[in-house]
């Protein structure tokens, strides 16, 4: 647990001394099959599913110690990290969490993929994607986040790819969680 405010922060323990990165969106640095954190030239990679999880399961103070720069993939789910934080529990905090609301549409367009946020009174979030010609093919939900949503019908949900994506990880030390 981290104290009320401070945010989530992944913390380098296999580097002396250990290195604290923020989980902090102007870290980002690479998202080439998966999101890498940057701070000082100390990365932290694939934090994709833990975030997810944190997410979904509204912790937003947090400290993560990492033996090495890659949070495991495991079976590229965000399960098996809501399971073991459900199984040893959360703690409430007397500070309320900061919100962020909606106010007008935001969209963002790359290539083909796009991502929009509007304003709503709930949390609801309305995927679509299409591989065409291959199994996936198209596919679309929408989702209401409250009550549970997420442990129910997104935890599970697991990262996919095409083989030469697999060939291309495994090239740059990457996937080896």
């Amino acid at each position: 647990p981290a104290a009320e405010n401070s945010g989530i922060t992944f913390r380098r323990v296999d580097l002396e001394p250990p290195v604290d990165v923020p989980a902090d969106p102007t870290l980002v640095g690479e998202t080439m099959l998966g999101t890498t954190l940057e701070k000082d030239g100390v990365t932290v990679a694939t934090v994709e599913h833990l975030m997810s999880a944190l997410a979904g399961l509204g912790i937003d103070n947090i400290y993560v110690d990492l033996s090495a720069s890659e949070v495991p993939i495991m079976d590229g789910s965000a399960r098996r990290f809501v399971s073991e934080i459900l199984r040893v529990g959360l703690i409430e905090q007397d500070a309320p969490a900061s919100i962020w609301r909606v106010m007008k549409p935001l969209r963002v367009e790359s290539c083909a993929a796009l991502a929009e946020l509007t304003p709503a009174n709930a949390f609801v979030i309305d995927f679509d994607i299409e591989f065409a010609g291959t199994i996936i093919g198209h596919q679309a939900r929408v989702l209401d986040m409250r009550n549970g949503a997420f442990i129910r019908e997104l935890a599970d949900c697991r990262t996919f790819c095409r083989r030469q994506d697999v060939d291309s990880m495994l090239a740059r030390g990457l996937a080896l969680g």
